[in-house]
């Protein structure tokens, strides 16, 4: 918590901040020239957790900073603005899993446009299977927005991301039905939100 940030190191070679040797193993915890320890904070930040946005542990830290800060707006505004476009790809998975979960199984087709989802947004698969076991142990705390509107806006920025090489199939347009009817939307109302989507998409490559 101590350690300050070098602004002189904006644009560095890999070197030992102790000699100044270069680092031939960028994963060693000390300099092999000089036996300096590097990962103790002494010389820069190190990273020494990682947690997705919905698991439990990342959701704690959240409400503790939640707690620390100060906002004017209600909850609901706050709602309604963390799924407008907020949320990165990952989180969007995770609140895709959880609902599509939610009758206690992921279908095959289901799992298939998750997949999908993943590849589009450059997620490893890896990611996906752990978020799809975090589901059926319980411990994702990921949600979907319950407020209407904010619901619908979160289902477009999904099918923004689902639209990121131009197409939505057959079992993707299924699993957003899915996930749309938790707020009252139809396939008619998904195929809807997905024309004017690519719509948009063809304005601005025109433009």
């Amino acid at each position: 918590s101590e350690a300050t940030t070098n602004l002189q190191s904006a644009l560095k070679s890999s070197h030992c901040p102790n000699c100044a040797a270069p680092e031939s193993d960028v994963a060693a915890a000390s300099c092999e020239y000089c036996g300096e320890v590097l990962n103790t904070g002494k010389h820069d930040w190190v990273i020494a957790e990682y947690h997705l946005h919905a698991e439990p542990e990342a959701q704690r830290w959240i409400e503790r900073l939640k707690q620390n800060s100060v906002s004017s707006s209600s909850a609901s505004n706050e709602s309604e603005a963390q799924y407008e476009e907020g949320l990165s790809a990952i989180d969007m998975l995770a609140n895709m899993v959880v609902v599509l979960a939610a009758d206690g199984q992921i279908l095959p087709d289901e799992h298939e446009a998750l997949l999908q989802f993943a590849q589009k947004n450059d997620i490893p698969e890896t990611m996906l299977q752990g978020l799809k076991d975090a589901a059926k142990k319980g411990e994702l705390d990921a949600q979907a927005p319950e407020e209407l509107a904010a619901g619908r806006r979160w289902l477009h920025s999904l099918t923004k991301l689902a639209l990121v090489d131009g197409i939505v199939d057959s079992g993707e347009t299924k699993a957003l039905t899915k996930l749309g009817a938790k707020y009252g939307l139809v396939r008619a109302d998904i195929e809807l939100i997905i024309a004017k989507r690519i719509a948009v998409i063809r304005r601005q490559a025109t433009a």
